[in-house]
């Protein structure tokens, strides 16, 4: 038997080059299937208490629109290895924060924020 995990997208366009770009590297998506692998490969092997190393990723990429047009597309090993250390990364910073209760902000103090120039001026000019 084999062990895939597929990720169904929809997209706007479904083109390999055009979704790796403004899916994949744009919102992290290969972190995102690495994350699912990791978890995968960690329940497997506590069930079955022995290594096991081989899971097949890949996305189902659907586009939004007639005619629904759709890709399979398999990750490369250097993009999964990226995910990987990308979810480590996070899970130790996430640890690091549970343990020191400091969770990381722009800022340590409220931020008084004040209506955009153009806004107010579009605003006052609906009054008249």
């Amino acid at each position: 038997s084999r062990n895939i995990i597929c990720d169904l997208k929809t997209c706007q366009s479904s083109d390999p080059v055009t979704f790796t770009r403004n899916n994949i590297e744009r919102w992290d998506l290969h972190a995102q299937l690495a994350w699912y692998r990791m978890g995968l490969k960690s329940a497997i092997e506590q069930e079955l208490g022995a290594d096991f190393d081989h899971i097949e990723t890949s996305f189902i990429a659907v586009e939004k629109t007639p005619p629904y047009l759709v890709s399979y597309l398999i990750p490369s090993d250097d993009m999964m290895r990226i995910g990987e250390i990308q979810c480590q990364e996070a899970f130790d910073t996430w640890v690091q924060c549970e343990t020191e209760d400091i969770w990381p902000a722009r800022s340590e103090q409220p931020v008084h924020v004040d209506i955009s120039p153009w806004k107010l001026k579009e605003f006052e000019n609906g009054l008249s």
